[in-house]
């Protein structure tokens, strides 16, 4: 199971709703015989000349826990799967190399908030305050103790959130750029496809032979005499019907779908009409089609690609802007020997790994 939750600055992780958290933190993250040993003030990793301690970790795992055992259940932190390197690890394992990075990106996000003119009002202020004082109460004596945590570290985290949720929709704006219809055109056509080959036992094509191939044009001229019938003239739909077509049929793709389908000198044919009118037989690898062109440009479903592919620009603008500010900020930074992993061992997510 690959996870589809992510939890940082860019999702809004605490946007910030740990007010309605139940936080079992220390019975959930320390092992009962180690609780007493855990000093929630050891340093996890640097980034940008500023430590990461274990109490601000804590914060933000637990969102995460809370989160994915609400969709997946108690039992996700077992389960095997491949992180970004394609290596097996626990969900747990990935989980934290996640929490990490998002952390950094956060604060990366955070820390490049004046220059976007963004900072944070008095409103912002008194509803972190708020929000940090509701969060602090449902903490016992014993969790804030044993993790070594206050007010003001939670007054942090959440004001650097609310900045790096701003930066993210800046940089979303800045990244906006045009797509064109051209661009995203999904186009409605009608295909009466009279296929020359069938399905082995298999389900491998087998190519008719000549013989039939040569039926199978006549079945397809018969269609389209009787769709030009001046008299009489059959809908496609009727045709399909009549000749027992299972394939076909309306049909809306896009242009590198068409392509792929059907060939580029097949879809530069269909291009070429206008609403309403349909080609003559065409033959293509695997049969016999007649086209008719119902919506060159289908708006609704354009209009929908148009939006994907804006959201698509966005993120791979924010994805570089965010990778030449990590960078920026610290050069040389690594999971791997930046990340003290004994003290990131504190936290645990499953009952196994307590």
């Amino acid at each position: 199971m690959k996870k589809s939750i992510r939890m940082g600055a860019i999702c809004g992780l605490l946007c910030l709703s740990l007010t309605a958290c139940d936080i079992p933190f220390v019975n959930k993250f320390f092992g009962k015989s180690e609780a007493d040993n855990v000093k929630p003030s050891a340093v996890v990793f640097t980034f940008d000349h500023e430590n990461v301690e274990l109490n601000e970790v804590f914060i933000y795992a637990e969102v995460v826990r809370g989160a994915y055992e609400a969709r997946y259940g108690s039992g996700v932190w077992d389960i095997e799967t491949k992180d970004s390197e394609n290596i097996m690890a626990s969900m747990e394992d990935i989980t934290k190399k996640d929490i990490v990075n998002d952390i950094r990106t956060t604060k990366a996000m955070a820390k490049k908030a004046s220059e976007y003119g963004i900072s944070l009002s008095d409103d912002d202020i008194i509803d972190i305050r708020t929000d940090s004082v509701s969060f602090f109460k449902n903490l016992t004596d014993e969790q804030i103790k044993k993790m070594n945590i206050d007010e003001e570290l939670v007054e942090k985290v959440y004001s650097e959130n609310v900045l790096a949720n701003r930066v993210h929709n800046a940089l979303m704006e800045e990244g906006t750029t045009e797509v064109s219809d051209e661009e995203a055109r999904m186009t409605t056509f009608f295909d009466l496809y009279f296929p020359t080959y069938m399905e082995d036992a298999t389900g491998s094509a087998v190519p008719y032979t000549e013989e039939q191939k040569q039926t199978v044009k006549a079945n397809a001229d018969e269609a389209l005499a009787e769709y030009e019938n001046p008299d009489n003239p059959l809908t496609n739909d009727e045709l399909y019907a009549k000749h027992n077509l299972k394939f076909g049929g309306e049909r809306t793709l896009s242009t590198s779908e068409m392509v792929s389908e059907y060939g580029e000198e097949v879809v530069n044919g269909l291009y070429s009409l206008e609403n309403g009118e349909h080609t003559g037989v065409v033959e293509t690898e695997f049969g016999y089609h007649i086209f008719t062109m119902i919506e060159l440009t289908n708006s609704v479903e354009t209009a929908k690609v148009k939006e994907e592919l804006l959201k698509e620009k966005q993120k791979t603008y924010v994805e570089s802007k965010l990778s030449e500010w990590l960078v920026d900020l610290s050069p040389d930074w690594s999971y791997d020997t930046a990340v003290d992993k004994d003290v990131l061992g504190n936290i645990h997510f499953s009952e196994t790994g307590e």
